[in-house]
């Protein structure tokens, strides 16, 4: 009997930590470009173009603000955002983009939308670019 209750106690210890890890993850959400460009005009947030500012000039996301992902103080740019806002990042092609929102679910931040194919997919579905 002893043994029956540390199994069951056993099993609810994992499924509270399974569910934990889960939620965590709920943070940081891929969307591709229609998803994403639906979710931003259900929720508005602040759009974090992470490019250069080269390819920023060449035409961005309305309303998106420049944070360049290979800028030394990235980082601690990053830090001084409000992690209780939620936020659209995207790129080129979806890595910088990828390795912004980790680099941000890592710094706590609550509520983050990568754009799965950075503008490119966004362009590619014809959805509307500033310049």
């Amino acid at each position: 009997m002893k043994a029956f209750a540390v199994s069951i106690i056993s099993i609810l210890f994992l499924l509270l930590t399974a569910c934990s890890g889960s939620s965590q993850s709920q943070g940081v959400k891929d969307l591709d470009a229609q998803a994403f460009a639906q979710q931003l005009k259900k929720e508005p947030g602040v759009v974090l173009d992470v490019r250069t500012p080269e390819e920023y000039s060449e035409g961005h996301l309305p309303n998106a603000q420049l944070l360049n992902f290979y800028d030394d103080d990235f980082r601690s740019k990053l830090q001084q955002l409000d992690k209780d806002k939620t936020y659209y990042v995207y790129c080129r092609s979806g890595g910088r983009s990828s390795r912004a929102v980790a680099l941000m679910k890592e710094l706590g931040f609550k509520k983050v939308y990568n754009l799965k194919g950075g503008i490119m997919q966004w362009q590619a579905q014809k959805l509307p670019v500033e310049r």
